[in-house]
């Protein structure tokens, strides 16, 4: 069973949704600021164009410009990398959960039951003044039902998991509960699922052979 599980591909990879819709918007911001940043550098090639006075010369203007268009640029890639870094996926031994941010790795074991529900019931609607338009986005574009994975406890320290995980990824009903908002939610919950049988299967069968050393050894009973 041990090499069962070793041979076992990883799954699918799901696009976690509230780093998708966050990294749209942040894109869109870039993008602004690109914008506004390539039109203060047009009095420096076009000199002719006619430019309303302001308090910085055309100088000190094409500097801060610059540096808006540059920050743009960071804030564009910054964002596409934010959206494709972050999926959910089933290892052999572990669900991963990825951001840019950083990676975090639930074992099957420590999992006990998922779910599937609609956002308002394990959502924590009470959020922050710049998360309610993500919440709004969310629950007006996502129509699908939701992923809640309950575990048995948290496999970080809980301060250090949210420093890591929006809190969109914390259930409001589970104490120990993460939410994993995904397309085709169905499918993902049927592979972890399947992937907790073979965990508790290859501890079953662990905890068999240290009971009995040489039961694999014994010829069974046709």
């Amino acid at each position: 069973m041990a090499e069962e599980s070793s041979q076992a591909k990883s799954g699918r990879r799901y696009p976690l949704v509230v780093y998708r819709l966050s990294a749209r918007r942040h894109r869109a911001l870039g993008i602004a600021l690109i914008l506004a940043g390539a039109l203060t550098q047009l009095p420096r090639y076009l000199p002719d164009l006619p430019v309303a006075e302001t308090v910085l010369a055309y100088d000190q203007l094409s500097i801060i410009g610059l540096m808006v268009l540059l920050a743009g640029l960071g804030l564009f890639v910054a964002a596409l990398l934010e959206g494709r870094l972050a999926y959910a996926q089933c290892q052999p031994d572990y669900l991963l959960i990825n951001t840019s941010g950083g990676r975090v790795a639930v074992g099957y074991l420590r999992i006990t039951e998922t779910k599937l529900d609609i956002p308002r019931n394990v959502l924590d609607t009470k959020t922050r003044r710049g998360d309610q338009a993500l919440l709004k986005q969310l629950t007006k574009l996502h129509k699908e039902r939701v992923l809640e994975v309950v575990l048995s406890d948290f496999p970080l320290p809980e301060k250090q998991l949210r420093k890591r995980l929006h809190q969109f990824f914390f259930s409001a009903r589970s104490e120990a509960g993460l939410v994993l908002i995904v397309p085709r939610s169905e499918s993902l919950k049927f592979e972890i699922d399947a992937a907790i049988a073979r965990a508790r299967e290859a501890r079953r069968l662990a905890e068999q052979g240290e009971r009995d050393p040489l039961a694999a050894f014994r010829p069974t009973r046709p």
